[in-house]
């Protein structure tokens, strides 16, 4: 009897570890790239600046070995009826970089312009999805959130002697 329940308790486990969720480091039989952002939230100005606001991103490689073929895109799906990128309407996805290899460690990734579409109300908000793929690994998604606002007025106290008197 002592067999038979050792084989049941072994079916059992399998079917537990196969329903289980695998994170992406699990599943991935080679290196697993992380796409980390400068800014997970960002702000953009209404009306839109002529000095556009900015998406950019690093990569992080946890090894082993090299990533090939990465390539990082942006899905816009959230944001495309509101937002402009690198001054022209969004489409539903934008590739952002692409690179033969990413070493173990941090690479430089890429940055995007982005701006609200003229008319674009404040306080509208979305999410773009960082996603990527490589030929022998995995990337890891990640979310960034964008929100329409009036700008900031911000306020340097000067020191005593750069002062002005009128």
């Amino acid at each position: 009897m002592a067999a038979g329940s050792g084989a049941v308790l072994t079916a059992v486990a399998a079917v537990v570890a196969a329903w289980l969720p695998v994170t992406s480091a699990q599943a991935a039989d080679g290196p697993v790239v992380h796409i980390k952002m400068r800014q997970d939230k960002i702000a953009l100005p209404i009306p839109p600046s002529e000095v556009p606001s900015q998406v950019s991103w690093l990569l992080h490689n946890d090894g082993p070995g090299v990533a090939k073929d990465v390539t990082i895109s942006m899905d816009l799906t959230d944001v495309k009826s509101w937002l402009m990128v690198n001054r022209k309407p969004a489409d539903d996805v934008c590739t952002g970089s692409t690179l033969a290899e990413v070493a173990e460690g941090d690479t430089s990734g890429g940055i995007v312009n982005i701006n609200p579409k003229p008319g674009t109300p404040v306080g509208t908000t979305g999410t773009v999805i960082m996603k990527g793929t490589s030929s022998n690994g995995t990337v890891v998604s990640t979310p960034v959130e964008l929100s329409v606002d009036w700008p900031k007025l911000t306020v340097n106290n000067l020191a005593r002697w750069a002062r002005a008197r009128c």
